[in-house]
């Protein structure tokens, strides 16, 4: 019944997201592309947190800079669109 819809739904959004975020990768961003999309992709995906448990999966020494632009990034990306200037101008 519903369950089964909310299981097929979640299947879908599952293959859609895995089908379109791994490809443009390699194009769109620079070395260490892989890294940072990993980290791109757990943060489309969940919180900010889970980019950087994945980030930490696939490079736990840091060895590549994709821990600190992913940093500086979100520097940036949060304060706006991680919930804060919007949530304030969502409010009445």
């Amino acid at each position: 019944g519903q369950l089964a819809a909310v299981d097929h739904s979640r299947a879908g959004g599952c293959n859609l997201v895995g089908r379109l975020r791994p490809v443009p990768g390699a194009e769109a961003l620079p070395l260490p592309w892989f890294e940072r999309s990993i980290a791109e992709f757990g943060q489309a995906t969940g919180v900010t947190a889970t980019g950087l448990m994945l980030l930490r999966m696939v490079d736990p020494e840091n060895k590549t800079p994709a821990a600190m632009s992913f940093g500086y990034k979100q520097l940036l990306h949060e304060p706006f669109m991680g919930g804060g200037l919007w949530t304030a101008l969502a409010k009445k």
